[in-house]
């Protein structure tokens, strides 16, 4: 369980508006790491409005945020890679479906990515890892 303090635009959203998951990932989606966080999404804004807001939010340099890629995760095993070249819109449906953000996405899914590397020199435990056996 995460407590996050609510920031103030996503306090009073517009009915146009969402707040979308997003994660941290490395290359394969399985490989999520960092505190997951919701943003607010104005349905149809374009993805160069969305990167400026998380680079702001995040605090990344230029330099760094150049290597980031954006990504609209469906499920555990689906991703879609957003193309750099194109500034695509997007719009709260393919977070909610047709039932609208009053119906928050199941198990995390479909979510917004940011695909780069773990810069955290803490590995964390993934779910896939072996156990640790203690033998007295």
């Amino acid at each position: 369980m995460r407590i996050d303090e609510i920031r103030p635009d996503e306090l009073n959203l517009k009915p146009d508006q969402a707040l979308i998951p997003v994660i941290h990932f490395n290359r394969e989606i399985h490989n999520a790491f960092g505190i997951p966080f919701l943003l607010p999404l104005n349905d149809g804004e374009l993805l160069s409005s969305i990167k400026s807001r998380v680079k702001k939010l995040l605090d990344i340099s230029d330099k760094e945020f150049e290597k980031y890629k954006f990504a609209i995760i469906s499920s555990p095993t689906q991703l879609e890679v957003l193309s750099d070249e194109k500034d695509d819109r997007l719009y709260v449906k393919y977070f909610y479906g047709d039932k609208g953000p009053a119906h928050f996405p199941q198990m995390g899914f479909p979510c917004f990515g940011l695909d780069h590397i773990n810069r955290n020199p803490k590995r964390s435990r993934g779910v896939f890892e072996k156990a640790i056996k203690i033998h007295n």
